[in-house]
């Protein structure tokens, strides 16, 4: 798809959006570039799974997720994934 950025800040669509959101990314062959995830409730869980969609998805170089409840655990799952892709 054309899709560029997604911007979803501010819905508190919390981790099984999250998850929702990243399954159909993975789902659909996207350019997808930037998503915005900020003040949604995400915790280390919606963190993980975000982990996981970096490590398959090539495109995606702007990720936001400030103003959520993520700890250190889940900024480094982020960490460790956007170091293998």
């Amino acid at each position: 798809t054309t899709l560029k950025t997604l911007f979803l800040g501010w819905n508190e669509i919390e981790d099984a959006g999250v998850e929702s959101i990243c399954n159909g990314i993975l789902q659909e062959t996207t350019n997808l570039s930037t998503l915005i995830l900020s003040g949604n409730k995400v915790s280390d869980k919606g963190a993980n799974v975000v982990a996981a969609l970096l490590q398959k998805n090539r495109s995606l170089t702007h990720l936001s997720l400030s103003a959520n409840d993520v700890t250190l655990e889940g900024a480094l799952a982020i960490l460790r994934a956007v170091e293998t892709n």
